[in-house]
């Protein structure tokens, strides 16, 4: 029985959501993507793992800034995230291992 139990196992959904941004360049979930296309990508991310079972408070979006990348461009990632209800953010910059922790309102 112990071998049916491990057989059926699954890793848990992961709870982050990866993004990082620089400038001309956004990567969701490692795979780079149009600024324009953020909202659509990232709601679909955020449907699959609501249907796995990640509750939406406990959602967080890692999001890692390039320092020159400019200021217009996160908040267009961030209405886009409070659209979608994705509250958490995880704020670090490319060059240094600091990181800030932000909810939406």
């Amino acid at each position: 029985m112990a071998l049916l139990i491990a057989g059926c196992s699954t890793e848990p959904v992961s709870n982050i959501i990866n993004v990082e941004i620089a400038p001309d360049q956004l990567k969701l979930e490692k795979r780079p993507i149009k600024i324009s296309k953020f909202e659509s990508e990232l709601k679909y991310i955020v449907t699959a793992r609501l249907k796995k079972g990640v509750r939406r408070n406990d959602l967080t979006v890692n999001l890692v800034v390039d320092n020159k990348t400019q200021r217009g461009d996160i908040i267009d990632l961030e209405t886009a995230m409070r659209k979608l209800n994705v509250r958490k953010i995880r704020y670090s910059s490319v060059d240094s291992d600091k990181q800030v922790l932000l909810n939406l309102e």
